[in-house]
């Protein structure tokens, strides 16, 4: 395992690269700038009980880019969204054996979303882009990030890589088996949380934070997933 010496100096290379190939592959300039993704407490996530990586499809925004994934999620707005509130509280509850309906009394607190912090954090694309990404720009952007994605999830060397709604756009050099799936029947069928293995990490495929289906059953069944990952570990 990397030192976090050696984690941050790896992951400060890893941002430059990603300003390269922005300007090499996206035509990014001063006014279309990357937004860098990765982890911002970089002891902390290397002194997890687990290390986890959420890979997601693209990052929002409408000014150009040019700033840290994490500041999305440290600002009043960005603490309003689902994408951010669903990872937030489902790190939190895991890391403090909690569920949602007692995640849910604290409220939007910065304790909660500091869970983010020691995480990381992916997007399939670099650059910034629009609130819904279809499955066809996905693919389009997988295929000009695959070599880096690959690279980055190297480096950082996760235990457990949660893909919201992106892990069919990755080519696996095996393919992932199934392990165990969470749903609530009740609630909604379709609101899985598929665990696989694969080589020797395990993954969590669901859907995007995002999607219309209750905070509970979305962040619950991540954080089945992940304590039984961790009884498995």
């Amino acid at each position: 395992m990397k030192t976090i010496e050696e984690l941050t100096k790896a992951q400060t290379e890893l941002r430059e690269e990603i300003q390269h190939l922005a300007e090499e592959k996206c035509s990014a300039s001063e006014n279309l700038c990357p937004i860098y993704d990765g982890v911002e407490d970089i002891k902390a996530y290397l002194n997890s009980p687990l290390k986890i990586m959420w890979i997601l499809k693209e990052p929002y925004d409408s000014d150009g880019g040019g700033w840290n994934i994490s500041e999305a999620y440290k600002n009043k707005e960005g603490r309003k969204k689902a994408t951010y509130r669903r990872m937030a509280a489902s790190t939190y509850g895991f890391m403090n054996n909690k569920y949602y309906e007692d995640i849910k009394k604290l409220g939007a607190t910065i304790d909660i979303f500091s869970a983010l912090d020691s995480i990381a954090y992916i997007n399939i694309s670099k650059m910034p882009g629009n609130n819904r990404t279809s499955a066809t720009s996905a693919k389009a952007y997988y295929n000009i990030w695959k070599d880096f994605l690959w690279k980055q999830i190297d480096i950082y060397n996760p235990d457990v890589i949660i893909f919201g709604g992106t892990m069919d756009f990755f080519e696996f050099k095996q393919s992932p088996v199934l392990y165990k799936t969470y749903y609530n029947e009740d609630v909604n069928p379709d609101c899985k949380a598929r665990i696989f293995k694969c080589e020797n990490k395990w993954l969590i495929s669901v859907y995007h934070p995002s999607s219309i289906v209750s905070d509970e059953v979305y962040v619950d069944s991540i954080i089945d997933s992940l304590l039984e990952i961790k009884r498995q570990k």
